[in-house]
């Protein structure tokens, strides 16, 4: 294995193409890229590239397998495109043809490849075993995947083999990294066609990041994809709504895929939806929303608008506005709270709605005020008029508890003394009694009527609460998104 050490440079940021210093050292690169070897997967040829500033002229082809780019850490090893200086430098940055190289530490910023795709890192090969590591993209620009695309299907794998999904291994990982003012322009002045993906397009396992700032204009203004896709332990902010074709924030689109988001912060954004996907499945565990946005207070659509089952559990759904779009989903255990209005229930192609909840507290809603969604009280609504009664027939809501609600069959819609499956709780003479709602912590008082009270599911044996204590701790698990835990005391004794 041979290892390549490139100097640092000291140049000033936007050098010109012409007169830039960085030329050789960047050209350093280059040759040490071609000096490589295929490798294998976690031991091929290592290039350390030195704190510095890079002026990235032209693109730079990565054509080794395994290969490793390790530069100095976040913020001292930069690769600058000079797409802010320059509207004209359109090159992108690195363009990996070959499996298993892994990049690390690097910071890319102003980097675009205007028409194309991936404005810092396309991978025109299989992304299997890609891995992109503890790296920033900054203002990063490109028709679809203003950061980072991957055009090729992982491994081989299809989709269609039921409840299928990629072990992280066999995925392109991105691990680590920060995403800032990135964008997927889409066709300029058309904006039409799959064109989105703000900061990233392609199927791959995202943990440990964050996305602020990044916006689409065609579909799914941070992660547009056709493929499995795996997000968890992220953060996403600040994210606007897209002008053309709003698919939201996350946006997966092939039926035989699922989505599966786990352990994901979701503040400010407006995208609309929030999360969006044509697949088979989307599992959404121990997630927050809060202080998101719709399009409109009377808008049809909300933050989630999902076209097959989704899953929704453990979640806080928390001071949003506009309800969810709502057919097949089911919610367990999620605590849904001071929001305006909560969850749109629409039949889709004339089908039955089958949206459920269970052992879900819904507090302290307001009412939506839609002159096309008469029914429902504070946190579900429906259109309609009591002829279409038997579209929602086949809508549950179980063992929930409910604040600020005068009946529950203003939340049901239907007369449910019959039917024990759809029975539920009023809070009203108690409240829930979290610890702390006013500063957004909706955990349970050891006094709180939650506590115990929910329904054992199967799911539950070894699962976590959103705090990643044991979803059930006691007799039963509780309602709502948090489990009760007393904190441990000590007696002392004198004598």
């Amino acid at each position: 294995m041979k290892k390549y050490i490139l100097p640092a440079i000291a140049t000033a940021l936007f050098a010109s193409a012409a007169g830039a210093a960085s030329v050789n050292t960047v050209q350093g690169l280059v040759d040490a890229i071609a000096s490589s070897y295929d490798g294998d997967y976690g031991c091929g040829d290592v290039i350390n590239l030195a704190e510095g500033v890079y002026d990235v002229a032209d693109v730079i082809e990565v054509n080794k397998k395994a290969l490793r780019i390790v530069g100095a850490g976040k913020g001292r090893t930069i690769l600058d495109g000079g797409y802010s200086a320059d509207s004209d430098r359109t090159n992108g940055i690195f363009y990996v043809t070959k499996e298993g190289v892994v990049i690390s530490g690097i910071t890319f910023r102003n980097a675009s490849r205007g028409a194309k795709d991936g404005g810092a890192i396309y991978i025109n090969s299989n992304n299997y075993r890609f891995e992109v590591v503890d790296c920033v993209f900054s203002n990063c620009h490109a028709k679809a995947g203003g950061a980072i695309a991957s055009t090729h299907f992982y491994n081989g794998h299809h989709a269609q083999d039921e409840g299928y999904f990629p072990p992280r291994g066999d995925m392109g990982v991105i691990s680590g990294c920060d995403f800032i003012n990135c964008e997927a322009h889409g066709i300029q002045a058309v904006h039409l066609g799959d064109n989105g993906g703000g900061a990233v397009l392609g199927g791959f396992w995202i943990e440990n990041s964050t996305f602020d700032s990044c916006v689409a204009y065609g579909y799914a203004s941070v992660v547009f994809t056709d493929q499995h896709m795996m997000v968890t332990n992220c953060t996403f902010s600040n994210c606007p709504n897209v002008t053309e074709h709003p698919k939201g924030g996350i946006y997966l689109n092939r039926s035989a895929c699922e989505l599966r988001i786990l352990d994901c912060k979701f503040s400010g954004m407006t995208c609309s939806p929030l999360l969006a996907r044509t697949s088979n499945r989307a599992f959404v565990d121990r997630c927050t929303f809060t202080n998101c946005a719709g399009e409109t207070t009377d808008s049809v659509g909300g933050l989630v608008r999902l076209s097959g089952r989704g899953y929704f559990r453990n979640c806080l759904i928390q001071g949003n506005q506009n309800p969810f779009s709502l057919t097949y989903e089911s919610f367990e255990n999620c605590t849904i709270a001071g929001n305006v209005g909560g969850f749109c229930i629409t039949a889709q192609n004339g089908g039955q709605i089958s949206a459920s909840f269970t052992n879900c507290v819904i507090a302290s809603n307001s009412r939506w005020d839609c002159a096309g969604y008469t029914k429902g009280g504070p946190g579900i609504c429906w259109s309609g008029a009591d002829v279409e009664a038997n579209v929602y027939a086949g809508m549950k809501v179980a063992n929930c508890a409910f604040e600020g609600v005068a009946n529950l069959s203003d939340v049901i819609g239907l007369d449910a003394s019959g039917a024990t499956d759809r029975i539920s709780r009023q809070i009203d003479s108690q409240g829930p009694r979290f610890k702390d709602a006013a500063s957004g912590d909706f955990s349970l008082k050891r006094s709180s009527p939650l506590c115990d009270a929910g329904v054992l599911c199967d799911w539950m044996t070894g699962a976590c609460d959103l705090a990643g204590g044991r979803r059930v701790f006691r007799g039963g698990p509780d309602i709502g998104c948090y489990e009760f835990y007393a904190k441990p005391c000590f007696r002392i004794s004198f004598r």
